[in-house]
């Protein structure tokens, strides 16, 4: 019985570690005036002027519809004013791991679309996990891998002060024995302790779990996560395509959801514009961390 109390617990914290992909949310500046790039340019939109910022409030708003939408789908939202984003964030941002583009396919999450609320869509499929490259990784490693996209993503590219993910996680094919045993137990404790330490980072902000393809031993296992989870979470546990279909078309929208997963998206998963564009960011970082260094050591 304890032993079982222990999985649930760290299973628990597995899912909540998710959440951590939006924890730099929290150290963003919330200045009112925290606005992207553009936000001093009026742009023409729907018959008026209007700011980016203000043209994705609308659109996403209460008073948005499928027209306004349509128009930003395929775009990209405002970008922080990095002068009022936490120097700190930014100075993570800038600084990212030689390892990164390994690490993020051994742990396969995309940033897709915005959601009919605006907020984006991340897919992580979990049978697609590379373990033996997860069993190399350490913990501390792990830890800075998280808080570095996390960095990115708050920090660079979405500059909304209201933003927020949702997260779809599908087991495909997996069975919950090879999530647990081959590997992903160990997976589960480094994701744990890395929520740990980066408590002072996680938000108030509510955020949408959707665990799809999920065995009736999972789903069970889930049940009793669900009385864990914090308030302000939803995690929604379902089956296969007859049960998740429906549920994320209710929940994201048709148009935001890849074709495989019952969508109308004109993108593939990988092939988002957010997708690019966070794999872009780093690169741009990258070349700029490694440039500088050069240049440091042709001056000593």
């Amino acid at each position: 019985m304890a032993a079982r109390s222990l999985r649930v617990r760290r299973l628990c914290l597995f899912i909540l570690a998710i959440c951590v992909l939006r924890a730099a949310e929290t150290v963003v500046a919330t200045n009112d005036n925290h606005i992207g790039e553009e936000s001093s340019e009026f742009l023409e939109w729907h018959g008026g002027k209007v700011t980016a910022r203000e043209m994705w409030t609308a659109a996403f708003g209460p008073d948005g519809n499928a027209e306004m939408q349509a128009t930003l789908r395929y775009s990209l939202p405002p970008r922080p004013d990095v002068t009022k984003v936490k120097p700190e964030v930014y100075e993570i941002a800038k600084n990212p791991p030689d390892d990164i583009f390994e690490l993020a396919s051994a742990v396969p999450f995309t940033f897709f679309l915005p959601d009919k609320d605006g907020s984006y869509v991340v897919f992580i499929q979990l049978d697609k996990m590379d373990m033996d490259t997860l069993k190399g990784v350490s913990t501390e490693h792990i830890v800075d891998f998280i808080r570095y996209i996390g960095c990115v993503y708050f920090g660079a590219i979405d500059g909304r002060p209201d933003s927020r993910i949702k997260v779809v996680l599908d087991c495909g094919e997996l069975q919950f024995s090879s999530l647990w045993f081959l590997g992903g137990l160990s997976t589960i404790n480094v994701i744990a302790r890395a929520l740990d330490n980066l408590q002072n980072l996680l938000g108030e902000r509510t955020s949408d779990i959707v665990i799809i393809n999920t065995s009736a031993v999972l789903q069970a296992m889930l049940e009793t996560v669900k009385a864990l989870m914090p308030s302000n979470m939803h995690l929604l546990v379902l089956g296969g395509p007859e049960e998740y279909v429906p549920q994320l078309q209710e929940l994201i929208g048709k148009e935001s959801l890849p074709q495989e997963y019952g969508g109308t998206a004109l993108a593939a998963i990988g092939e988002s514009p957010m997708a690019l564009a966070m794999e872009q960011q780093i690169q741009v970082f990258m070349e700029s961390r490694d440039g500088g260094s050069i240049m440091q050591n042709e001056t000593q």
